[in-house]
């Protein structure tokens, strides 16, 4: 089963033009670091051999526990599709979640069930720190609407300092809110990115993701 994902990811990586080097199992990359859950149709997982690719919500949790701090990382989001039918452009988004128990939906749309999200647009370039409701919906501390499309690599930087979450990209601050203490239920941390919608590709290259507490 895993010989088969690995295949599927990388062939579907060469039809959206990514290169990848030096690929290995998810159980060779997994058993290290992080703990890898596949999702729903068409979730993948690939190791770069400099990071990872994410495919189709995979849930990528780490096992070092969130106790606070910084966390950074380079993210490249696929290249943005065409309009699809209804006139939309359903680009990649990027879920990195903090101090969670670590459970999640068992259905679409697989998210974080406890916790905070941050999410990146690639399509809109809107980000947001939102925390999890009832296991169903979460509700929005911060939102910042973007200026265009989030495309190419990107350094980005997540600081919890204090109860404060501050986000930057490529060193410019975009967001900085308190969150309620009692959002958070864990430390559980990790990334996911968005499920099969409309005609987006949905991968997020993640590279030198380094935390710091």
């Amino acid at each position: 089963m895993v010989r088969f994902l690995r295949g599927f990811a990388a062939m579907f990586m060469f039809l959206c033009g990514f290169s990848l080097v030096n690929p290995a199992t998810a159980q060779d990359f997994v058993s290290k670091d992080w703990e890898l859950r596949l999702t729903g149709p068409g979730s993948g997982f690939q190791h770069t051999g400099e990071g990872v690719a994410l495919m189709f919500r995979p849930h990528l949790v780490s096992k070092t526990e969130w106790t606070g701090g910084t966390l950074s990382f380079n993210w490249e989001p696929s290249k943005l599709p065409e309009k699809a039918d209804d006139g939309r452009v359903y680009g990649d988004h990027l879920v990195v979640f903090l101090a969670s128990d670590g459970a999640f939906r068992e259905e679409r749309s697989y998210e974080v069930k406890t916790g905070i999200a941050v999410r990146f647009d690639s399509a809109t370039g809107d980000m947001s720190v939102v925390t999890a409701v009832d296991g169903v919906s979460f509700e929005t501390v911060k939102a910042v609407k973007g200026t265009g499309p989030i495309e190419g690599p990107h350094d980005v930087k997540i600081m919890d300092k204090e109860g404060v979450i501050i986000v930057s990209i490529d060193g410019s601050y975009f967001i900085s809110t308190s969150v309620p203490k009692e959002s958070r239920k864990g430390t559980k941390w990790g990334f996911y990115n968005r499920e099969p919608v409309g005609n987006g590709r949905n991968i997020s290259i993640l590279k030198k993701i380094v935390y710091t507490p």
